[in-house]
This record gives C-alpha cells, sequence and structure tokens, in this order.
C-alpha cells in the first residue's frame, strides 16, 4: 500500500451524508455493546476458574498458554484431574489426536487423524501454529520443521497439538511447572513395540540425553 498514497488519498476526499453518518453509528453501537458482553463473559470465566487457580498457573508455564483464560479453556475441556485418564496417551486419543487404528491382517490402510476434540483439538491447532513460529521452543519448532518436510504442513502441526497436550498431561500430573528438556518423552507407549538397546540408546541421544 505504500506506492498507493496518493489513491487512497483521494478515496477518503469526500463527505458523509447523514444516512452514512447514522449507519456508522449504529455499527459502532453494535461493536461497543459486542465488546462489553465480551468482557462480562470473560469475568464470569475467570470467577468460576477461581478454584483451580493451581492448575491454571501450571498449564500457563506451557508455550502458547501464558493467557489465564487459555489455560482456563484447556481445563473445561480436560479437567483439572489427569488420573482419570491414565496415561498422556489416552488423553491424546479422547482428544483426537492420534492416528486412528486402521489395520486388517498386518496391513496398515489409512493414517488419518481419529475424529474427537470437537472444540479442544481446534484450539490447539490454533495455538501450535502460534508455538511453532517462535525461536523460544525448539523442542516443538524443530519437531515441526523436520516432520514438516516428510509428512506436510497439517500432520506437523497435530503431531505439534499431541506435544503440547502431552507437555499439559504432564504439568498436571505431576503438579510441576513445564520442563522442556522432558519433551519428547510423551508417555505415549505402543506395548506391541520393541525397540533395542542400540535404539534406546540413539533415541534418547536425540532427545538430548547423555547416556552413561
Amino acid at each position: 500500500m505504500k506506492d498507493k498514497i496518493q489513491n487512497l488519498e483521494i478515496a477518503m476526499d469526500g463527505i458523509l451524508t447523514p444516512e452514512q453518518v447514522e449507519k456508522i453509528r449504529v455499527i459502532k453501537a453494535h461493536y461497543d455493546a459486542l465488546t462489553i458482553c465480551k468482557e462480562d463473559l470473560e469475568q464470569m470465566i475467570r470467577d468460576l476458574g477461581q478454584e483451580y487457580q493451581k492448575q491454571v498457573k501450571l498449564i500457563q508455564t506451557v508455550p502458547g498458554f501464558k493467557e489465564e483464560l487459555s489455560a482456563l479453556r484447556v481445563i473445561s475441556e480436560i479437567g483439572a484431574d489427569m488420573n482419570v485418564f491414565d496415561t498422556a496417551g489416552k488423553l491424546c486419543s479422547w482428544a483426537g489426536l492420534v492416528p486412528a487404528n486402521n489395520e486388517s491382517a498386518g496391513k496398515k490402510y489409512s493414517t488419518r487423524i481419529s475424529k474427537g476434540g470437537r472444540y479442544l483439538k481446534p484450539f490447539l491447532v490454533q495455538i501450535a501454529n502460534a508455538v511453532v513460529k517462535s525461536e523460544k521452543h525448539p523442542e516443538f519448532r524443530n519437531k515441526y520443521l523436520k516432520l514438516k518436510k516428510r509428512r506436510g504442513h497439517r500432520k506437523a502441526i497435530i503431531a505439534t497439538c499431541r506435544k503440547l497436550l502431552v507437555a499439559i498431561y504432564q504439568v498436571l500430573f505431576k503438579k510441576e511447572n513445564y520442563n522442556p528438556t522432558l519433551q519428547g518423552l510423551t508417555e505415549m507407549r505402543n506395548p506391541d513395540k520393541t525397540m533395542s538397546a542400540q535404539d534406546a540408546i540413539r533415541f534418547a541421544q536425540q532427545h538430548g540425553f547423555n547416556v552413561a
């Protein structure tokens, strides 16, 4: 738009008719009313969430959830007691963030994400898209960029959503602040899969651990 300053000035030159002025007044009044309603609803949510302040503070340590309302939104979906999910994997499955099980006779037909998390999943996608753009959280950004090259943006973002939800599960379950050095150990384990000692050492080294 910098090259079109003159055109903009010409477009703004003129007068408003009384009808146009009235329309603008009505629109502004409507906007102001919506703003007041929004503020009232947000305050109501904060009041209802007072009993979960400890959990809110923990979730706020997870990247992307600095705002109090963001943390309260997560609690409203998954609750504050992670014992009901047993593992982070079950929470992610409930939220619709794991590949659906579509195998027959040992053949895998699809890796499409399972349905679920009707309200939570879109919110996590929104948070994930913001987190992967920031260099402050390399544990998320680097993993996203690596997956994006192989699987594309959509699947890489869903994987980032899983990591965020696992982080939330961990801080609530352990009652400890988010620790980026623990990311990658998602607690999502498939009992049918095995790993050799050499592969396990390589896995630990890839996630920043020194193997003695």
